[in-house]
């Protein structure tokens, strides 16, 4: 029996992760990065990114970002971590995560 519950594809990503790191991967490797739920798989956010963008995804690369140690005065936290995914996208194929944003 499978114990996993199941995400519906806009359950499952919780968005895009702009960087410059990652606007610089989309422009020149068309390689996009978004932040999913830790639960994921990489054949989930493949299932999740076609059916929501409409693309083909060619490779999936999934990281862990482990949370940070942060202090504010004397005390000190933790900030939460999160998992990304490193999406390439097959040739020919795009994404437009900026809003249309053009840079002169």
């Amino acid at each position: 029996m499978n114990t996993k519950k199941s995400l519906q594809p806009a359950d499952l990503v919780v968005g895009p992760h702009l960087t410059e790191k990652a606007t610089r991967l989309a422009s020149d490797h068309r390689q996009y990065v978004f932040k999913v739920r830790s639960a994921a798989s990489k054949t989930d956010v493949r299932r999740a990114i076609e059916t929501l963008f409409g693309v083909q995804v060619a490779r999936v690369t999934l990281l862990n970002q482990p949370g940070k140690t942060k202090r504010h005065g004397g005390r000190t936290g933790w900030r939460s971590g999160y998992k990304k995914a490193y999406v390439c996208l097959v040739p020919g194929q795009n994404l437009d995560l900026g809003g249309g944003v053009e840079t002169p």
